[in-house]
């Protein structure tokens, strides 16, 4: 993974920053390349047994990760007129920080159906991480189905994520991490319709839902640090409404929609005083028409986000605008065993960035935006 970037700013000549000296350049040329080397490796075993009004799986899971970082930080700059005319400095920094986590997962699902028009689902999964607490997470559920073509499920989780190890070990120019940082715990409650009609040509689904999330993992600038550092926010709540719905139109074209309105709030700088979420948009849907003819087969899509905006206490207000992305996809099989396969992934060049940055004038972290992706795909059957 590389981050890359580069820009360039000139100096103002007034009261405050005299002409031309050795200590007041023209111009700075900042360039700065960042190289992430993440490795993962790990072991999975599965065991399932059903039989009857009981179904019964679980599993093992050890995953160990590792990010390797450096990154080259360069300021060159410049005088372009006065009496010290192409006077120039060069000033460099490198940076090189690594981590390190293994963690043990043990999980379990269970079903119970005691009757044609109930059922409940049970799982959960336990994790164990060195130097850290047993973190438990589960999910309990009960659908029914009072009609052949209906169903309800009502359902509550409790999950949580680990801060990554870039949030526990990064030791950068600009940002470091917190090897004290507490997981983020979700509740979440839902409440599901979902209707498949006979004939099958339509599905739909329709979910609400409110979830809290505690001890959100976010970055804040940390004046004895000298840097941005990721911090435990109180709290973030969502609460909204789920929607999908897959339409076939005849017997080569289908039509398919999923969408989320949500509002989302979070504490900043204390418990009791919720603002509208940073990183979460409104709305976000996305429509797209799927094609199957003989050996061909082709999509068509476009995904809306809304605006997002983020307010800083010390330095004003930021905006990320709402944007349209189309994309295509077509497929050629050339036989039972090849695929060829070409994307087209956001056509407009948005580049619009997926989060706000670490600060005002950083510029964000743009999307790759406009991609072609051609593939060849072999499969053995």
């Amino acid at each position: 993974m590389l981050y890359n970037y580069f820009w360039s700013y000139t100096t103002v000549d007034d009261s405050s920053t005299p002409p031309d000296t050795v200590d007041n350049v023209d111009s700075v040329d900042v360039h700065n390349i960042s190289v992430y080397n993440e490795r993962s490796s790990g072991v999975s075993i599965r065991f399932l047994r059903s039989g009857g009004a009981l179904s019964l799986s679980g599993g093992l899971d050890w995953l160990s990760g590792s990010l390797r970082a450096t990154a080259e930080d360069e300021s060159v700059g410049t005088n372009i007129i006065g009496p010290r005319a192409q006077y120039g400095y060069d000033f460099r920094i490198y940076d090189f920080w690594s981590g390190r986590q293994n963690q043990f997962d043990l999980w379990v699902n269970s079903g119970i159906q005691p009757g044609r028009m109930v059922w409940f689902d049970l799982s959960g999964r336990l994790q164990f991480v060195k130097n850290r607490r047993m973190q438990p997470s589960y999910n309990l559920g009960v659908v029914c189905r009072p009609y052949s073509q209906t169903t309800v499920k009502l359902g509550y989780a409790y999950a949580f994520r680990l801060p990554s190890i870039a949030d526990q070990f990064a030791d950068g120019f600009y940002i470091t991490g917190r090897s004290q940082l507490h997981p983020e715990t979700a509740r979440t409650l839902l409440l599901t319709f979902g209707l498949v009609p006979a004939n099958g040509n339509i599905k739909g689904e329709m979910t609400l839902f409110h979830q809290r999330i505690d001890s959100l993992i976010q970055y804040a600038y940390d004046l004895e640090l000298a840097c941005w550092a990721p911090r435990n926010v109180d709290r973030f709540r969502s609460t909204g409404i789920d929607v999908h719905v897959n339409c076939r139109v005849n017997r080569i074209l289908q039509a398919q929609l999923g969408g989320v309105w949500q509002k989302a709030r979070q504490s900043v700088t204390d418990a009791d005083t919720l603002v509208a979420a940073y990183y979460v948009p409104d709305i976000k849907w996305r429509f797209e028409l799927v094609s199957t003819l003989s050996r061909f087969s082709g999509s068509l899509n476009v995904i809306y986000t809304s605006d997002r905006t983020i307010t800083y206490t010390y330095s004003g207000r930021k905006d990320i605008a709402r944007v349209y992305e189309f994309g295509s996809n077509v497929t050629v099989s050339v036989s039972r065993h090849l695929l060829f396969i070409i994307s087209g992934l956001d056509l407009t060049d948005q580049r619009r960035p997926d989060q706000f940055g670490y600060s005002i004038t950083d510029g964000d972290y743009p999307g790759p935006g406009r991609r072609v992706i051609v593939e060849a795909r072999l499969t053995l059957k």
